[in-house]
């Protein structure tokens, strides 16, 4: 967990990391003076950001913690160092302090400009801790929070100190399932996780991208074609609805066996 953290920091220039030719030399890590700017920053912003949820996560918080630490340093790296791509924005702690986020405080979120245009990814890592029930509450609160004047005056702001010439709310949420009671049974979580966004708003839905915490460690890259966008599941709606629950599962698994996958950012849709 610490060396998920450390390894974060070090991907921002926060820290930077010294290595021995002996491979039973300790790293060392030193603060850099980015880093200092940026405690400096955020050390003012504390009393209102942690913590930086109203509701404690119970169960394996550490474990959930981790995998955020493996989706975020590789988005930024490959933002860092892919040509055509921008990193305009990033948090993960301060949510509390950004007007708009009461209801609704994503793990990881950035904006980036790339060959279509500037968006938003908000990112939830869905490690098993709550059940589908409460997932489907999450995602109705980011349903009422799409259509809140919020989120409206968010991205009006946001746009606007970016640089972009409208202020249209392109945005989308990266989901990334990781079932931690049965191993290698990622994949199933995520199908449960999709089935649930057909309760909501077709244009919500359509912004929804999910893959497996399995899939990201195989490839060990972001922007492998592992990423599922659920536009493809819009017209599948009233069928899915007419189903009885129980054949839901099988009929979802065999949808997607006949859709296609993208990378997260050299997409195209």
């Amino acid at each position: 967990m610490a060396r998920k953290h450390l390894e974060s920091l070090a991907v921002e220039g926060h820290i930077d990391i010294l290595e021995f030719a002996e491979w039973q030399k300790p790293q060392i890590y030193v603060i850099t003076d980015e880093g200092f700017s940026a405690a400096q920053h955020h050390l003012k912003r504390v009393p209102s950001t942690f913590p930086s949820r109203k509701v404690e996560i119970k169960g394996q918080h550490v474990l959930h913690e981790a995998l955020i630490s493996e989706v975020a340093p590789r988005r930024e790296r490959f933002l860092q160092q892919q040509a055509g791509f921008r990193l305009l924005w990033k948090e993960r702690f301060g949510f509390q302090a950004i007007p708009g986020f009461d209801d609704v405080i994503p793990d990881y979120a950035d904006a980036f400009e790339g060959p279509y245009g500037q968006l938003v990814d908000f990112v939830e890592v869905l490690s098993g801790e709550q059940s589908i029930t409460r997932v489907r509450k999450k995602l109705k609160a980011w349903e009422a929070w799409w259509l809140s004047p919020e989120s409206r005056d968010f991205f009006k702001q946001a746009y606007r100190v970016w640089g972009a010439k409208t202020a249209k709310p392109a945005f989308r949420l990266i989901i990334v399932a990781h079932n931690r009671s049965l191993v290698s049974t990622d994949y199933a979580w995520e199908r449960e996780i999709l089935g649930a966004t057909f309760d909501l708003h077709p244009e919500l839905q359509r912004r929804i991208w999910t893959t497996t915490n399995s899939a990201i460690k195989e490839t060990n890259r972001i922007n492998c074609p592992i990423w599922h966008n659920a536009t493809h599941l819009i017209r599948h709606r009233p069928q899915w609805r007419e189903l009885p629950k129980r054949k839901r599962f099988a009929y979802l698994t065999n949808v997607l066996e006949q859709t296609p996958t993208y990378g997260l950012f050299t997409f195209d849709t």
